[in-house]
């Protein structure tokens, strides 16, 4: 009982808040699906954020809606998706649930007529993203994968090296992402491939360019669930390496190497801050690092904003061509035997 009174006057001292928070007037108005981690961590990005505001959110029970809302000031709060698209104040909708609920709730975010951004993986396979493209370009809105390190600074620093020539040409790429995580007890999960590795995937897609993967050694658990895989990948000019666990704890780091220099990524390489930039024989050239307000998720959201407010219905930094590649490239290594 005094929890919940609580969480009430807690709830009701973020709604007054809002009133004085100085945001944009023109501001996205934003409705989350589902209150797990994911949802947490993006809720202090918007509120952060002054052209970004918290406005409604969905779970499965009201209950869990509202201490959601109460935790992070949201005004409006539902125990159906149905019911809370109805709200015509929503601008766009954040998915985040667990991946095979995805793709149904993306296109009923869109067929409602609402912008969504969705967590990584937008579906388990490329057809289903391909057909909410293009439900998305037909309805006239907006759609964009949740892949938010492609937003990051480092990210951008890092193609800006390399274009400058300062490493030369780039001839090979090599992500790791080493996380100790259960498996066991997963169901409709394709595990540690689609749950982090599709970080390192997408990594060395952006910096590989056009590229194949020509070979995966995977450790599946007794379900059928990947917890390990290493993986090789070959483009025209360079070659990349992927290497996922799962079973054990070690850095996550990354590096692309040139014929004249070396870029490298600090661990945990996919939300890292800082990048060194070494010459051929090692020595460190230079270091970059870039201030995170929040984890970086706000370049996330400055990208979605930025999009909405200039009229595109799509996003220069994560277009629709990249996430249905990763998406081939996650298929092809899991369906590999």
């Amino acid at each position: 009982m005094i929890k919940r009174i609580y969480d009430y006057l807690l709830f009701k001292w973020y709604v007054a808040s809002l009133s004085v928070r100085k945001k944009n007037e023109d501001a996205l108005r934003w409705g989350i699906i589902g209150t797990g981690y994911m949802s947490h961590v993006f809720s202090k990005a918007i509120i952060r954020s002054r052209s970004n505001i918290l406005y409604a959110v969905a779970s499965r029970s009201i209950n869990t809606a509202s201490v959601f809302a109460a935790k992070h000031g949201i005004p409006c709060f539902y125990d159906s998706i149905a019911n809370m698209l109805d709200n015509p104040d929503i601008d766009i909708v954040y998915v985040a649930t667990p991946v095979e609920c995805h793709f149904e709730q993306v296109r009923q975010c869109l067929l409602a007529g609402k912008n969504v951004l969705c967590e990584k993986p937008l579906t388990l396979n490329p057809d289903e993203a391909e057909s909410l493209y293009c439900l998305a370009k037909e309805r006239n809105k907006f759609l964009m994968e949740g892949m938010w390190t492609r937003c990051l600074p480092t990210m951008k620093k890092s193609m800006e090296i390399i274009e400058s020539g300062i490493i030369g040409r780039v001839q090979y790429v090599r992500a790791d992402l080493n996380k100790r995580m259960a498996f066991e007890h997963v169901k409709k999960h394709f595990g540690a491939l689609y749950d982090y590795g599709i970080y390192g995937v997408s990594f060395i897609q952006y910096f590989l360019g056009e590229n194949i993967c020509l070979d995966a050694i995977k450790t599946r658990s007794f379900q059928g669930v990947v917890t390990d895989l290493s993986a090789l990948f070959s483009s025209k000019i360079a070659a990349g390496a992927l290497n996922v666990m799962s079973s054990l704890s070690a850095p996550s780091k990354a590096v692309i190497i040139g014929d004249e220099g070396s870029i490298e990524f600090d661990t945990p390489f996919n939300r890292t801050n800082r990048i060194s930039v070494y010459d051929a024989s090692g020595k460190l050239i230079r270091e970059y690092s870039f201030r995170y307000s929040c984890e970086g998720f706000e370049y996330e959201l400055n990208e979605v904003y930025l999009a909405i407010k200039s009229g595109r219905k799509y996003s220069d930094v994560i277009p629709a061509s990249e996430t249905i590649k990763c998406l081939k490239i996650l298929k092809e290594i899991q369906d590999e035997k």
